[in-house]
């Protein structure tokens, strides 16, 4: 028995790639032999054995599937870390991740068909697969286990000396990110100021991971003349990042979308006092601890920072609540139910479905990936251009080559000719039209304007519109212009 982890970017330090790491040691630790994958898989993978009758996959989704997964033969887990809801991020410049964000959710709402088990790391993860078509009894509810070794090791002086000055410290840890809503916490620490406590600072540790939200939030400060008091401290190291929550006196969250919300879990260990947003996750973490609020009025939050900081009784009351709480989230605690878990994914014997035979088949339109294709290319024996070898190009060049129709693709691209994709060589546009001329082309960019701009080169150089059709990477779908 083989457990082989697969996640999709793989960055020692980030919030999947923490959990895969303690799936990892909590496999090992009832001696099964266990591997983890990073990036996309390619045809070459998943037809080397290595995946079998006696492996499982452990699939760790956040934003988009892998399109190769359905033809891995063994049995697979879907390890749901939640999608960011896309309308979250409109308006920021994010438009390739917010369209990822809603392929995604799409996506999810064939894994059902595709995954013998999920686990699910909140209720409200849980429900979000249940009205995704999941049966609740295939689905494992698991707290995320934070690895509290890595808290208590050594903190930065340079930063304690530099905020143990006298005044009280606010703080949120996560990405500068529309669904976070740092602008929400910037409001009411903004309040706070004004109203209660004017020596006062808010730290927003994390690092920006969208420039124009980013441009956004520094705008905003500045426009509450906040500015020497508002903290944005970009990466930190580990040291760093113990550090600001030992000098926190207060954390607040007014988050929108969360599938766990680690730093929470985080707060409780450096007993800092919390209060937090009641949405997504956030009430499932908590279980009662901290301060759950269902309004992110400014008045009423900065209330409640001023109840916190000025009043000793209700403070350590709710540090006190943190801690059993925080009692609950324990390796030792939790450690003997992702073993119970992992026992339970590996009961089930491995069926194979022959339907998802790399290279043996594919399903116009039926099966969890499946890929809708024009009859007329379908059925015709002629050659299929890949007109585009970006992020969808290379997406139909996988699908395309676990199918029949394999042996008839041409890759083209006039950006990257002369190169190759895993082992296809990727032709110039002149080439592919000298030599190509009856054939079915395929105009795979995001973009429509692109797109556009390259049927009218099609068309230009005599191609006909019953021979051009479009790739829409989102549904899988291939669509021809006319007819």
């Amino acid at each position: 028995m083989k457990i082989i982890q697969i996640v999709s970017n793989y960055m020692r330090g980030d919030a999947v790639s923490k959990v895969a790491d303690t799936i990892e040691n909590s496999i090992r630790s009832i001696g099964i032999e266990t591997e983890l994958l990073s990036g996309l898989l390619t045809e070459e993978m998943v037809d080397s054995g290595i995946f079998n009758d006696d492996t499982i996959v452990m699939y760790h989704l956040s934003v988009r599937m892998d399109p190769l997964l359905p033809y891995v033969n063994c049995n697979k887990v879907l390890v749901f870390h939640n999608i960011t809801t896309p309308e979250l991020l409109t308006g920021f410049n994010i438009e390739s991740l917010r369209t990822d964000c809603e392929a995604g959710l799409y996506e999810l709402s064939k894994t059902a068909e595709c995954f013998d088990h999920a686990i699910a790391f909140s209720e409200y993860s849980r429900n979000t697969l249940i009205k995704q078509g999941w049966n609740d009894d295939k689905i494992i509810t698991l707290p995320i286990i934070v690895k509290f070794d890595e808290l208590s090791g050594e903190s930065s002086d340079r930063v304690i000396d530099r905020f143990s000055d006298g005044k009280k410290n606010f703080t949120f840890f996560g990405r500068l990110f529309p669904n976070k809503k740092q602008e929400d916490i910037i409001r009411c620490f903004e309040r706070y100021k004004r109203k209660y406590n004017n020596d006062s600072r808010l730290i927003l540790v994390g690092s920006g991971k969208a420039p124009k939200y980013e441009m956004l939030l520094k705008k905003l400060v500045e426009d509450l003349d906040i500015c020497d008091d508002v903290v944005f401290t970009g990466f930190v190291n580990q040291e760093e990042y113990i550090s600001y929550y030992k000098v926190s006196d207060c954390f607040v969250c007014l988050s929108e979308h969360e599938g766990f919300c680690i730093p929470l879990v985080e707060a409780m260990y450096f007993d800092v006092p919390i209060i937090a947003y009641s949405s997504t996750a956030i009430p499932n973490t908590l279980e009662g601890a901290g301060i759950l609020l269902d309004s992110k009025d400014p008045d009423v939050v900065s209330g409640y920072m001023n109840k916190v900081i000025t009043e000793k009784e209700y403070r350590d009351k709710i540090i006190e609540g943190q801690r059993k709480r925080l009692e609950q989230l324990k390796l030792d605690t939790l450690g003997s139910e992702y073993t119970k878990a992992i026992k339970k994914i590996t009961e089930k014997p491995y069926v194979k479905d022959d339907k998802q035979d790399i290279g043996k088949h594919i399903y116009f339109g039926q099966s969890i990936f499946s890929m809708t294709v024009p009859e007329c290319i379908e059925k015709s024996c002629d050659p299929i251009v890949i007109y585009g070898m970006g992020k969808w190009g290379k997406q139909l060049c996988y699908h395309l080559s676990v199918s029949p129709l394999s042996n008839r693709k041409v890759l083209c691209d006039s950006n990257c000719s002369d190169g190759d994709h895993n082992g296809y060589e990727i032709k110039s546009f002149e080439e592919a039209i000298q030599f190509n001329a009856d054939a079915y082309w395929i105009v795979t960019p995001e973009k429509k304007e692109t797109a556009i701009e390259m049927i009218v080169i099609l068309i230009n150089k005599g191609v006909p519109l019953s021979r051009i059709a479009t790739y829409d990477g989102y549904l899988n779908i291939i669509s021809m212009i006319e007819g």
